[in-house]
């Protein structure tokens, strides 16, 4: 015998996901309290746009679709192999890291951007700090660098093509 559709556990779980939802809500009804990667840490470090955390949070999404290479030997070889789209690097990362990358991705035009920390790009990935993300879904690849291009530039900020 199906259990009746007004007592299934399913719907009021569905219906307290959507009270929940809406306790979120502020009273122009944006969803509030759901970053996916905090505004700063406990170092101190100056406070990101919305446009760089949003790029944080598209890159844990990346991550979860597995739509992401991380670090420099497997974002070299997904270059060569013609499958990322669009390269964060490390503002800390080793030159010779950076070497390696950078005259690859502009010799096959991929666009790269530095400006986030290993620690801010591991963060957004759960992983460990990590010198360089690629990302190979060309959709959300897209979304990353229109939201880059919103960034605004520092002086040890550089962007690639």
């Amino acid at each position: 015998c199906l259990p009746s559709s007004r007592n299934s556990p399913w719907k009021t779980k569905r219906a307290s996901l959507h009270r929940r939802r809406n306790e979120l809500r502020d009273k122009s009804g944006a969803l509030t309290g759901l970053t996916a990667v905090p505004d700063n840490d406990d170092s101190g470090a100056p406070r990101r746009s919305a446009s760089a955390r949003a790029v944080l949070d598209l890159l844990g999404l990346s991550t979860r679709a597995g739509a992401v290479a991380f670090g420099t030997d497997a974002v070299r070889s997904a270059a060569r192999e013609g499958e990322v789209h669009q390269v964060l690097l490390a503002k800390d990362a080793a030159e010779g890291q950076q070497g390696k990358l950078v005259p690859l991705l502009d010799a096959r035009r991929i666009p790269y951007y530095i400006g986030f920390s290993r620690k801010e790009l591991g963060d957004a990935t759960g992983r460990a700090p990590v010198s360089a993300v690629g990302l190979t879904n060309p959709k959300l690849a897209k979304r990353v660098g229109e939201l880059l291009k919103a960034i605004p530039l520092l002086e040890d900020q550089q962007r690639g093509n």
